[in-house]
């Protein structure tokens, strides 16, 4: 250092016709941030503020090791230390995001998640019923063979309240009839005119209103009578 110019031999002010050290050091700094950057947006997330990712380049990079002059240049990259560390189960359900998780800061979002009354979609993209929040889920019908009148369905995690629909519209778009409850069934003691046919509809009400599920063509449920 200094053989092009050394300052008056002040060495804040070397600098060297040579291509190493510092010069060398920041193209490789660079493009260990942007590739910490690349995977951190590409699995999901947020992208990293500059001192985040200063800080973790800093903490998983090799320590420097001591050379003929003093002063501080910094710990080497090391870019898989680093990765994995941009790979972590940020909210400790399980899942990082590279492994799935499309919404790391939330427990009850992540792949295989069961649909909870918590006011948000827990399932992740291609799963059945992403794009629907609170939505009740298994089977649902007229089960009991006491009963016949008695419609019922699985109860969601954290729900405490639900609501059914009737109508003589497979796409719920007439003559509907709902009923709100604190149970998992209704009674519907009426009987469909001869030759006509009744759907159902039910879902999640409190302490979070949800979908009623997704229709034939994998979109929420949306008709005149459920609006």
């Amino acid at each position: 250092y200094g053989d092009a110019f050394d300052g008056g031999g002040d060495p804040n002010q070397y600098y060297t016709g040579l291509f190493n050290g510092t010069s060398s050091a920041a193209p490789m700094i660079a493009g260990a941030a942007a590739i910490i950057q690349g995977v951190q947006v590409g699995c999901g997330g947020l992208p990293l503020a500059p001192s985040a990712v200063r800080d973790l380049l800093v903490s998983t990079g090799s320590p420097q090791v001591a050379g003929p002059y003093p002063g501080n240049i910094g710990p080497r990259p090391d870019l898989a230390a680093a990765l994995a560390e941009v790979d972590i189960d940020n909210d400790s359900d399980g899942w990082a995001e590279c492994a799935g998780d499309c919404d790391d800061a939330v427990t009850s979002t992540h792949p295989g998640a069961t649909e909870v009354n918590d006011g948000l979609d827990n399932q992740c993209p291609g799963e059945s019923g992403f794009g629907s929040v609170d939505e009740t889920s298994g089977n649902s019908g007229f089960h009991n063979p006491s009963d016949k009148d008695e419609y019922s369905w699985s109860a969601q995690a954290g729900a405490t309240g639900y609501q059914v629909e009737r109508s003589t519209s497979p796409g719920f778009t007439a003559d509907c009839t709902r009923w709100d409850t604190a149970a998992t069934l209704i009674r519907d003691v009426a009987t469909p005119p001869s030759g006509q046919a009744w759907f159902y509809l039910n879902r999640s009400l409190t302490p979070n209103s949800g979908s009623w599920g997704m229709d034939s063509d994998g979109n929420a449920r949306v008709g005149s009578c459920l609006q």
